[in-house]
């Protein structure tokens, strides 16, 4: 995939890295789809840091990708992540894998 098809953004406290973020415009036929996902430390979670870096990225995503559709991809056992409040809000699909 070449580099204008994607994005990443990464979540740093101090120096450390805690949390990264990413979105891929799909290929050919599935252009208008991006797929997102997001990975941060346990330790770093329920306080609102996930949220804001998630927002952030689709409105890069938007921006940038062009995309029409925007997945975010968990893993099927990933509660937390299943319920978020962005289902709601139409600004995510779900894609559960696993």
């Amino acid at each position: 995939m070449r580099r204008k098809d994607s994005i990443c953004l990464v979540v740093e406290d101090k120096e450390n890295i805690v949390g990264i973020l990413n979105a891929d415009r799909e290929a050919y036929k599935m252009r208008n789809n991006i797929v997102i996902g997001i990975a941060l430390l346990p330790e770093y979670r329920g306080r609102g840091l996930g949220e804001f870096a998630l927002r952030l990225l689709l409105r890069t995503a938007r921006q940038k990708l062009k995309g029409r559709n925007i997945y975010l991809r968990v893993f099927a056992n990933n509660k937390r992540a299943i319920n978020t409040r962005s289902w709601d809000s139409g600004e995510l699909l779900p894609c559960r894998i696993g």
